[in-house]
C-alpha cells in the first residue's frame, strides 16, 4: 500500500510543537534546501491588548526548480519585543497537516501563534526564520512591521 500523500492546505492550522531549549543542534538545523524557502509574514496585527495572544501567517515560498521537501520537518525560531527578544520560542511547523513538500514556484502558508505573556506594554517587531538561533544551518532572519501591545481598555 503506497503512502498517503499530504496535499497543499490554504493555511495549515497552528499546532503546538516547541522544542526544547536542550535538544541537540541536529534537532534544530533545516536542510540545505529548506533554507532555499523564502518566507512572509501576513495579516500580522498592528496593535494587541496586552496578554494576548500574537497570531499571523507565514508563507513559504518555493523560488527554486525542485520541490523542497518539509521531512524532516523543519524547526523555527518566533520572537517578538523591543530589539525582538522580549518574548521568544522555538518550534516545529505543523508538518503533520502540511504538504509532503512545497514545489517549484508554489508556496504554503502556516499559522502561527507567540503568547504575549510576562510583557510590558510596548512596540516590538516581529523577527522569524527556519532553523533555531544556535543551529549550524538556519535561514535569513524575517523581520515584520512594528506589532503594538497596549494595556487592556476594561
Amino acid at each position: 500500500m503506497a503512502a498517503c500523500e499530504r496535499t497543499p492546505r490554504e493555511i495549515v492550522p497552528y499546532e503546538a510543537n516547541p522544542i526544547p531549549d536542550d535538544a541537540p543542534d541536529d534537532e534544530l538545523s533545516v536542510t540545505e534546501a529548506q533554507v532555499r524557502l523564502e518566507p512572509e509574514l501576513l495579516e500580522v496585527p498592528s496593535k494587541l491588548e496586552l496578554g494576548d495572544t500574537l497570531r499571523y501567517v507565514v508563507e513559504l515560498r518555493n523560488d527554486t526548480d525542485e520541490p523542497i521537501s518539509l521531512d524532516p520537518c523543519p524547526a523555527y525560531y518566533q520572537a517578538w519585543g523591543e530589539s525582538s527578544v522580549g518574548v521568544s520560542r522555538t518550534s516545529r511547523l505543523n508538518c503533520a497537516e502540511g504538504p509532503d513538500a512545497i514545489g517549484p514556484g508554489e508556496s504554503q502558508k502556516f499559522a502561527m501563534e507567540l503568547p504575549l505573556v510576562d510583557t510590558e506594554p510596548t512596540e516590538g517587531a516581529i523577527v522569524w526564520y527556519l532553523g533555531a538561533p544556535d543551529a549550524a544551518r538556519r535561514a535569513d532572519v524575517t523581520v515584520s512591521a512594528e506589532v503594538e501591545v497596549v494595556a487592556p481598555s476594561g
